[in-house]
């Protein structure tokens, strides 16, 4: 408890306001400063379980560090000194929580893109489960962040798939959401089992392409 007390004031004590001054006016010393006073609160958030889930211990500091940095050279206005601590947790955890959505939005669309095979899958007939709202439903996870996450994950998808042609959108919505195998998607369209293959083949690569500009903007 000691320990922890001190930590606290160590943090509170610091001249936050004068050290974002300098480090924007290129002080590397005040940079130095400001990662050094951060790392108590880093190493706590490290420890949070919403993130390491996802992340290494490393990675998350790693991570937390960088956005520090990017937040130090684009931002000016800080509250107290005495409120800049909190004030900094909260910037870096938003940050991370961007992180894990644009991992969790890219192994998405890398799913959806995959590349197609020669031959039919010996799955493809069997896989049936639409990913990204199976992944929501299975979730056992107790942290609200983690479910607000994965909603917003479903809901780049959803709003990727709207996006996509119609006889696209029919493919993506017959295998995924609908359960169907290729045979009868192509039924539905009306065109050759091969020609089905060809328009799942086009919307992985619309998809993949929609959602890339959503994971790197």
């Amino acid at each position: 408890m000691e320990n922890a007390v001190r930590k606290t004031d160590f943090e509170h004590q610091q001249p936050w306001n004068l050290w974002f001054r300098q480090a924007q006016s290129g002080d590397k010393d005040a940079i130095h400063n400001i990662i050094t006073a951060s790392q108590p609160f880093i190493r706590s958030i490290s420890m949070d379980p919403l993130f390491r889930k996802r992340m290494s211990q490393d990675e998350i500091i790693s991570n937390a560090n960088y956005a520090l940095i990017k937040y130090i050279k684009t931002h000016k206005n800080l509250p107290c000194d005495s409120e800049v601590p909190y004030f900094l947790r909260c910037v870096l955890r938003r940050d991370l929580k961007d992180c894990i959505r644009h991992m969790n939005i890219q192994e998405q669309y890398e799913q959806l893109a995959k590349p197609a095979k020669s031959k039919i899958a010996p799955d493809d007939e069997e896989y049936t489960a639409n990913e990204c709202d199976k992944a929501v439903s299975t979730d056992t996870t107790t942290e609200p962040e983690a479910h607000i996450l994965n909603n917003e994950l479903c809901n780049e998808v959803r709003e990727a798939i709207r996006q996509l042609p119609k006889d696209e959108k029919t493919v993506i919505h017959g295998f995924y959401y609908q359960h169907k195998g290729m045979k009868e998607i192509a039924g539905d369209l009306h065109c050759s089992f091969q020609n089905a293959y060809k328009t799942r083949n086009r919307a992985y690569s619309h998809l993949h392409k929609i959602l890339k500009k959503t994971v790197y903007a």
